[in-house]
């Protein structure tokens, strides 16, 4: 455990290890320093595997008898590579610099000129260090490398030469301290509105009782309060002097991820002579970082834990490094190319060597003859690999992170996606992965704050039958928006269930209001209105915010403070309908009803809880009821059982309980959170009786009080009638319904992982179009069991697996739907035959949504889905918990703008809405990943092309390896020559425009099955590009050797005439292909290729009149005689002629989808 002293020394024998453990305040999400963003970056870029194969041929042609050139010019293109990458490397981990730098700079209030007794070590260090150099230099070494020993233990902003203390001066409060300079053992004062720097326990609030209310949106993206209190002994501690006398000793658990749990006590020494008072704390007395301080004056707290050892980064994790899918299998691909390189090194090789043997071909002009068999073998060997080293492009890669720049670009300038209330555009932290949005299978998403806006709606009620609400024009509920999207997705689309019937497809909600009610008495109505909308007011916990308890006459401007956003929508409907809530006295609640001031006196409160699921209340009512009524609200499912019994001869209650529950259900379908109002009348001799048996159960220490006071409260919340019963609508997010048909339209799947209770995630399942009732919900809950638990996911994963077995895999689509609490999913993944389990039925479910998920239990499903599948994922919140999840998805995004930025800080993509992620994934994501697909296999096939056709060469030169083509040439053809199409197909190249994307969303699953970058388009790319090198050379050798043909001087071609037809020809070749490859042929498109081709020729005209160069009068030699245009013409066409019939087959017999739109 960890000991924390306040005041009192550290004994002597515990100093040299007391802080080891502590940390500085400081989160660092970035991933370089100054100090080793060289080696990390290196090491980082040399896991791509044609990285280590161009170092080794780069140091490989420095060796005199391999060179080619200049050493200048050898290494340039290995440096160019590592640098570009590391620059935009180094330009992505500067913004998260930033990031850090502006939370860490986050301003609090820390009382200084008081001595933290926790860091008298590392005072001693720091003193010693001041008279001896060397330990002042082993100190500054320990921290460049962030590395803890005995005598560097804390950074240095912690020592007291930066925390100066006069002990003549009282302790003061620092308001312009920040969220770095925070250490353990510090006192921290709060005030509203303030967000808690580190994980502190709270001593003392301005409330008389210590109660105080927190805000968790920046943890987990709720915005209802949530109830903390201050330790009764340490209520004293009300100030800086306050703390400068409490002596104590905190002994509290290691730092752990837990972020339910925390146990410690506290040691108070009133006098240095007494026995310490022993207090012990919970989760409930501690502030959590992150946590905003609300409706409290002040709070004066004691750190425990800093940094990296809070929970809520406990619960996040070091920030990763993600490669692309695409990036990884092209590492795979480059090793099969090396493995093709290898072969037919080789292969020249060893016929080279044997030729060499026959004397005959050794004093050819062709090979070095003084060296012997082998060593001559050996040195082909490699001369052939810097001969046929192209057919790896070291220049894509500076062309991929060129590329990826673009994408970032266009993913920032789309104003498509500008969120404007919070200034919000869509921002790529992490340029590396813009291709994995457009093969995303599985998306998770948070609940709270992602899918929903955390505001709760009042739609209708049911009072006495008869329901109150319409759907208005344009305000229907969401439920009814999503089902609208849904028919508009699958008019445009095919769907992905199966077909819906019309009359099925009516919903509730379609129509102008639920149902009607029945004729009632207008007196008995207008009474039960009256009771309803009083306890609406009064049955609950909310409070008036205290900004506003002194100006209580503008009631339009009153706000709350509630523990659950359900009550505070409550509340406020009540207030509009005339019941306005004025706020709590001890125990009396006034209420202007109408204008009137009205009082209730509370008697007792019997609170809500998540095993109970309803709380009452117990009031006396003032004149003319003058009696004690008790409120009760909460579930339907448990408000029925406490229903008084039905009498035998009333037909009135009989109906209009029918109604209610009818109503209810209707409520239930349509997406709505339901809440059953009960009331009884209850004397004043029951209610004394009740109470002293009801305070005796709270008071008592037995093992069994939680029972006793069940039991006792069972008695009192019995008999009820019904008040009513109330709809409200957790509203969503704009668009999410219509995100998520076109979403599961285009093959994603979608998971929801939240905190929330199971009921309320299921209400915002329908509600999102996630569930319907079409759906087989299966739903597995903790409560039944570890042992039920396990045997029920067992029967659920037989039956998926048997309705799977009875259909085609590839065309079943099932209408299944799992939902299962957090304690139940990991009892799931903690034995290993479920775990496998839940990996083969995943795919069998068209919704899972996965409730009262720890922070950590949501990243381990992520993981298990993404590893397990093999399948790209993404990850989607907005809040500090999801930052675990948002790490552990292949991609991550975050909606950020409103709650905090640590999720954002941890993302790859931020987002102002979730909507948003439609157009990130089925336009950009789905255009990102053509374009790279088909630039790198281009890339492939025109190095291929341009590499072999000096292999075919080799025949007629006794397999010499010797150089084929002029250096210059080689030189240029990969950043001159053919650069230009390939970047602008991999910039500005599309299949059809933004709209039709958007529109045809189903063509997305492409990107899914990764049809445009399967392993035979490789193959196919390669093959075509060996083709089209054998077409060219022996066109260009039958017209010079095996011809008569002469240049203008009457001289037959030479080598250095040779080798400039086919360059020109593979230029031309190799530029037409990628423009046959484009989706489109635009203005920049054709000017690329026109570039390309003319750039050559020209080259060749200058340079040809260069004197003394190696291509001098090349142009005159070669290009004004007929064999080079007629070569260069039958060469091409001949070349590209396969490809293109190939094509035009294609599209007119086996068209794909995107052909089909396209046309």
């Amino acid at each position: 455990s960890r000991k924390i002293y306040l005041n009192i020394d550290v004994p002597q024998d515990k100093l040299p290890s007391h802080a080891e453990h502590y940390c500085t305040n400081a989160i660092t999400t970035s991933q370089y320093t100054y100090v080793n963003f060289l080696p990390k970056n290196l090491s980082r870029q040399f896991r791509r595997v044609a990285n280590i194969y161009f170092l080794v041929l780069t140091v490989l042609q420095l060796i005199g008898y391999f060179a080619l050139g200049s050493w200048i010019l050898t290494i340039l293109p290995i440096l160019l590579v590592l640098a570009i990458t590391a620059i935009k490397d180094a330009f992505e981990d500067w913004r998260r610099h930033i990031s850090d730098n502006h939370f860490n700079e986050t301003g609090t209030r820390i009382v200084r000129n008081l001595r933290n007794t926790n860091l008298l070590w590392q005072d001693n260090q720091a003193d010693l260090a001041r008279t001896k150099r060397m330990h002042h230099l082993r100190i500054q070494f320990a921290r460049r490398l962030n590395k803890k020993t005995w005598y560097n233990q804390l950074p240095s902003e912690w020592e007291e030469s930066q925390n100066p203390v006069d002990p003549a001066k009282p302790p003061v409060l620092n308001e312009e301290a920040r969220w770095r300079n925070v250490r353990v053992g510090d006192f921290v004062i709060l005030k509203t509105g303030d967000p808690a720097p580190a994980d502190m326990l709270m001593l003392a609030t301005s409330a008389e009782d210590g109660s105080c209310y927190v805000e968790t949106k920046n943890l987990d993206g709720e915005t209802n309060l949530k109830p903390r209190s201050a330790l009764a002994e340490t209520s004293g501690v009300r100030d800086a002097e306050g703390c400068a006398r409490t002596r104590a000793v905190v002994e509290v658990d290691p730092p752990t991820s837990n972020m339910t749990k925390i146990n410690g006590s506290i040691r108070i020494f009133s006098t240095p002579a007494s026995d310490p008072l022993v207090v012990p704390f919970s989760i409930n007395n501690v502030l959590l970082r992150g946590m905003t301080v609300r409706n409290t004056d002040w709070i004066v707290c004691l750190v425990l834990y800093t940094g990296e050892q809070t929970k809520i980064v406990l619960n996040s994790g070091p920030t990763p490094y993600k490669r692309s899918r695409i990036e990884r299998m092209m590492n795979t691909q480059v090793m099969m190319s090396f493995g093709f390189v290898f072969a037919t090194s080789f292969i020249v090789a060893l016929v080279g060597g044997l030729k060499y043997a026959e004397k005959e071909h050794r004093h050819s002009p062709y090979v070095d003859d003084t060296m012997d068999k082998g060593t001559y073998g050996f040195a082909l060997f490699w001369s052939a690999m810097i001969m046929l080293q192209n057919v790896i492009p070291i220049a894509l890669y500076v062309s991929i992170e060129f590329v990826k720049s673009w994408h970032a670009y266009w993913i920032y300038q789309d104003l498509n996606m500008y969120y404007e209330p919070t200034d919000q555009r869509c921002v790529a932290r992490n340029w590396n992965i813009s291709d994995d949005l457009g093969q995303v299978s599985y998306i998770f998403s948070d609940k709270t704050g992602t899918l929903t806006r955390n505001v709760m709606d009042f739609r209708m009620c049911s009072i006495n039958g008869t329901i109150y609400g319409k759907q208005l024009p344009g305000d229907e509920l969401d439920v009814v928006k999503g089902r609208m999207a849904q028919e508009e997705v699958d008019r445009n689309n095919p769907p992905e269930g199966l077909a819906i019937s019309p009359h099925i497809a009516q919903r509730v909600g379609s129509r102008p209001s639920i149902s009607h009610g029945f004729e009632v008495d207008a007196i008995r109505q207008k009474m039960m209105v009256d009771l309803f909308m009083t306890e609406l007011a009064t049955c609950h916990s909310v409070v008036v915010e205290k900004s506003f308890q002194k100006h209580i006459r503008d009631m339009s401007k009153l706000a709350y403070s509630a523990e659950s956003p359900d009550e505070g929508a409550l509340v406020r409907a009540a207030k509009n309908f005339g019941y306005t809530f004025l706020g709590r006295v001890k125990n009396t609640i006034y209420l202007d009803i109408r204008g009137e001031k009205v009082q209730y006196e509370v008697l007792d409160t019997i609170e809500f809880n998540s095993t109970r699921k309803r709380m009452s209340n117990i009031l006396r009512r003032p004149a003319p009821h003058s009696d004690i009524i008790l409120f009760t609200k909460g579930a339907d499912n448990v408000m029925i059982d406490r229903l008084s019994k039905l009498p035998s001869n009333n037909d009135f209650e009989r109906t209009m309980r029918e109604r209610t529950f009818n109503q209810i259900d209707e409520f239930a379908n349509a997406g709505l959170r339901t809440l059953m109002l009960g009331y009884r009348i209850i004397s004043e001799g029951e209610w004394v009786r009740w109470s002293s048996r009801y305070h005796a159960a709270q008071a008592s220490l037995d093992e069994d009080r939680e029972e006793q006071i069940a039991k006792v409260t069972d008695e009192m919340e019995r008999d009820l009638r019904i008040a009513g019963a109330t709809a409200i609508e957790d509203k969503l997010q704009e668009r999410v319904p219509e995100t998520i048909a076109s979403l599961r339209a285009a093959g994603i799947k979608i998971w929801v992982l939240t905190g929330d209770k199971m009921e309320t995630a299921i209400n915002i399942g329908f509600a999102a179009n996630l569930l319907t009732k079409e759906m087989e919900l299966w739903t597995i809950n903790s409560s039944s069991g570890i042992d039920k638990v396990l045997s029920r996911f067992k029967l659920i994963a037989r039956i998926m697996r048997e309705m799977a077995a009875g259909h085609d895999s590839a065309a079943y689509h099932p209408l299944n739907a799992l939902v299962i609490d957090g304690a139940a999913l990991s009892v799931v993944l903690g034995d290993p035959e479920s775990r496998a389990m839940l990996l083969e039925i995943a795919p069998l479910f068209k919704s899972v949504v996965c409730c009262r998920a720890s922070p950590l239990q949501k990243a381990e499903v992520v993981k298990l889905v993404k590893d397990g599948l093999d399948l790209v994922t993404l990850a989607i919140g907005d809040g500090a918990n999801d930052v675990s999840m948002i790490q552990t998805a292949d991609i991550g995004v975050a909606i950020s703008g409103e709650e905090g930025l640590q999720a954002a800080m941890a993302s790859d993509y931020t987002v102002g809405r979730f909507h948003f992620l439609q157009n990130l994934l089925l336009v950009h994501g789905l255009f990102d990943y053509l374009r790279m697909s088909e630039m790198i296999l281009s890339f492939f096939y025109k190095n291929v092309i341009w590499a072999m056709v000096p292999f075919w060469y080799s025949i007629y030169c006794a397999f010499s390896a010797n150089v084929f083509y002029d250096l210059s040439y080689i030189q240029l053809y990969n950043v001159v020559f053919t650069v230009s199409p390939v970047i602008i197909l991999g910039c500005v190249d599309k299949p059809f425009n933004y709209q039709t994307a958007m529109t045809y969303v189903a063509v997305y699953i492409d990107g899914i099955h990764n049809r445009y970058f399967k392993w035979w388009r490789y193959y196919m790319y390669v093959i075509d590009g060996i083709y089209q090198s054998v077409v060219i050379f022996f066109t260009f050798y039958l017209f010079t050797y095996k011809s008569d043909m002469n240049n203008e001087n009457g001289k037959t071609w030479g080598r250095s005439d040779l080798c400039t037809g086919p360059t020109v020809a593979v230029v031309i070749a190799a530029s037409l292909c990628v423009g046959f490859n484009a989706w489109q042929w635009n203005w920049m498109m054709a000017a690329a290729i026109a570039f390309s081709i003319v750039v050559c020729i020209a080259y060749l005209a200058i340079a040809s009149l260069v004197r003394y160069y190696s291509v001098e009068g090349v142009a005159t030699s070669v290009m004004s005689t007929i064999a080079f245009w007629f070569g260069t013409i039958i060469s091409v066409v001949v070349a590209l002629l396969p490809r293109y019939c190939v094509r035009c087959w294609q599209k007119m017999n086996r068209p794909r989808d995107l052909d089909i739109i396209r046309e």
